[in-house]
């Protein structure tokens, strides 16, 4: 019951053949640890995954390949204000990968960031629960996606830093 296994099929299509159309096998395994923290309303929520690319490409590798994935999540609140700060990593192998020489890479990123979410009270139950929430994130990409999406590979996005940030809200 702490145990949740998810597999997961994905099929990504582009309407107007900007890529070929992706298939895949995911398989992800997360654990609930919130028990083991007592009452505290604290938990790490660790995961790993694996995405099996079966056709085409969802890395930036020259070949089908395996992308790894490990992370927690750890969460709790303060006062009316859920907080969570996920750490993740992201590997790949067999050509997942690809530097712009065409070398494969294992490591494609490491990501932290935090989640900010604050239920609205106000909001009458019939309509269900409704909250805000903002999220700020870093990522430090490996070689084989510091230049992704830059002029180098045909792309106009990105400058080629190893750093990003994303933020988000809702």
């Amino acid at each position: 019951e702490k145990l949740t296994f998810t597999p997961s099929y994905y099929t990504f299509l582009s309407p107007n053949d900007g890529f070929s159309t992706f298939q895949g096998l995911n398989l992800k395994l997360a654990y609930d640890d919130s028990s083991l923290w007592g009452d505290s309303g604290f938990a790490l929520n660790p995961w790993v995954q694996v995405l099996f690319e079966l056709e085409n490409k969802a890395g930036n590798g020259s070949d089908e390949g395996i992308y790894y994935e490990v992370g927690i999540a750890p969460s709790f609140t303060v006062g009316p204000v859920g907080v969570s700060v996920p750490i993740t990593a992201g590997f790949g192998s067999n050509d997942f990968y690809g530097d712009i020489n065409g070398n494969n890479e294992a490591f494609g990123y490491v990501s932290a960031g935090v989640n900010l979410s604050y239920t609205l009270p106000f909001i009458p139950e019939c309509y269900g629960s409704w909250a805000i929430n903002g999220a700020a994130t870093y990522y430090y990409l490996g070689d084989a996606l510091d230049d992704y999406n830059t002029a180098a590979r045909g792309g106009s996005v990105r400058d080629g830093s190893h750093h990003e940030w994303v933020f988000s809200g809702g």
